[in-house]
């Protein structure tokens, strides 16, 4: 192949037979741009979506939502991981998500229940400190 130009690929043949063909300067210096701007373009990427304010970028793996929504109580409990102090965790996730929090459960679960919009739940479900969510329900004894 001929050089055509500026940026254009010059091939030559290995004159020892060995490789079909040798790439020139030309080639080897454009490869190395094409790696450094795909790192480059990888690193900014990952560094975009591990310092985004926006869940949807950084969540991997969401938290689990369990059960089904219910008219009678449209509410979510959300459970934090063992060792997360609950009330300061509440009040840092109620100030971020625009949320009023109904019941602080500090004893036989560590959490909150909550009336939440799509994107709270969303965003939610993906902070490091909660374990898993879980629609609210409505409890009957009877007896």
């Amino acid at each position: 192949m001929s050089n055509r130009g500026p940026g254009c690929l010059q091939l030559k043949r290995d004159p020892l037979g060995s490789a079909p063909f040798v790439f020139t300067k030309e080639a080897s210096s454009m490869r190395t741009t094409l790696r450094f701007a795909l790192l480059s373009s990888s690193l900014l990427l990952a560094a975009a979506c591990q310092n985004s304010t926006d869940p949807w970028l950084s969540c991997l793996q969401p938290a689990p939502l369990l059960g089904q929504a219910n008219p009678m109580a449209p509410g979510y409990i959300v459970v934090f991981h063992p060792g997360v102090d609950p009330a300061a965790e509440t009040s840092r996730l109620a100030a971020r998500y625009g949320f009023t929090p109904t019941h602080l459960y500090t004893a036989a679960l560590l959490g909150f229940s909550a009336s939440l919009t799509p994107t709270s739940v969303g965003g939610l479900r993906c902070e490091p400190s909660v374990s898993y969510m879980e629609h609210d329900g409505v409890v009957t004894i009877a007896g």
